[in-house]
């Protein structure tokens, strides 16, 4: 029987096998262009899966949709009307908050789809159009790496669908092609770094526009090792507030596209950080030789280094860590 931090690692080393069964042509759903119609598109998931999509609010904006994102769970502050669609996104097909979003959107006719991994989950039996990954995880009880990220990858995929100008390669062609050598780089940069920084410390993740996302997704990754705590910001707010209780030495990493390294915004950020406050900073960015000049796909990447980051800071834990924390579970019911 695997250990726990096996089945973890496995998760990681899947995914590029995990993106390219959901980008199989034989599972590409014929519903992605029925977003066209709608005049608002709503997306929503909890946990990670509302991470997923924050990054699917990134996308669809991107290409001019009057999009939305909300917690699953903030449902009420948002009313649906008919003409809208609404994107809800479960891993597990069970998150007791996002069936209840879908329920509430199905009452006044919107259409519905669901991004799963699970084609039997309640989520399923309730949307009018399933998105289905194929990460094929042994369990739900480990770090999700790659339901996560494969989600990702399909909305891609549904946004070069719905897209009027991409001429130049596809995102999710390069994703195909480039996610063992992104992984492999990954695995280089998380090891490395997870010998840099202390167990007692708390790592700053930082991240703007798109790249927030993989901050988020960077500290769910920490914690759900339960080793060393992560706290994401925003680099705007980190600039405004966060840095006065970030001290000398501190661990800050920077995520950022390559092509934003040489802005004055990013400058700015990183000469503050590291020659002012004086953290201990680290600048995480895709390698040009990798991918360059796609925020979206580049932010993607930014998750397999974090993962690795989280993994390598806990195989050494001791005591050695046996399972997933789930208390949470039980205490909060967030299953159905």
């Amino acid at each position: 029987m695997q250990t726990f931090l096996e089945e973890c690692y496995k998760a990681i080393l899947d995914q590029p096998a995990a993106i390219s069964r959901t980008l199989a042509p034989s599972n590409r759903p014929n519903s992605f262009k029925k977003l066209e119609n709608a005049s608002r598109i709503f997306l929503t998931g909890a946990g990670d899966s509302y991470v997923v999509s924050l990054f699917g609010y990134f996308i669809f904006a991107q290409l001019g949709l009057n999009t939305s994102v909300f917690e699953a769970a903030d449902v009420k502050f948002f009313p649906f009307r008919k003409e809208d669609a609404l994107i809800a996104v479960s891993a597990s097909g069970r998150s007791a908050q996002t069936l209840q979003t879908i329920e509430r959107a199905a009452s006044v006719k919107v259409e519905t789809f669901g991004l799963t991994e699970n084609p039997k989950g309640a989520l399923a039996e309730k949307v009018d159009h399933l998105w289905l990954t194929q990460a094929h995880p042994h369990s739900f009880d480990i770090s999700p790496s790659s339901t996560t990220t494969s989600a990702m990858a399909l909305l891609l995929w549904a946004a070069e669908e719905l897209s009027k100008t991409i001429t130049q390669r596809k995102p999710t062609q390069i994703l195909l092609q480039k996610a063992e050598q992104m992984l492999t780089w990954a695995e280089l940069w998380g090891k490395q770094t997870a010998k840099e920084l202390k167990r007692e410390e708390i790592i700053f993740l930082l991240g703007f526009g798109p790249t927030y996302v993989a901050a988020l997704l960077g500290m769910m990754k920490l914690h759900e090792y339960a080793v060393i705590k992560g706290i994401p910001v925003h680099m705007e707010e980190f600039a405004h507030h966060t840095k006065l209780v970030v001290n000398e030495g501190d661990p800050v990493i920077l995520l950022t596209p390559g092509c934003s390294t040489n802005s004055d915004y990013f400058k700015t950020i990183e000469k503050g950080t590291r020659d002012v406050i004086r953290a201990n900073t680290f600048v995480l960015q895709t390698p040009s030789d990798i991918v360059q000049n796609n925020e979206l796909l580049e932010t993607l990447f930014l998750t397999f280094p974090l993962q690795y980051l989280a993994y390598y800071l806990a195989i050494t834990h001791e005591p050695p860590i046996l399972g997933w924390r789930e208390p949470h579970v039980n205490a909060f019911k967030i299953y159905k």
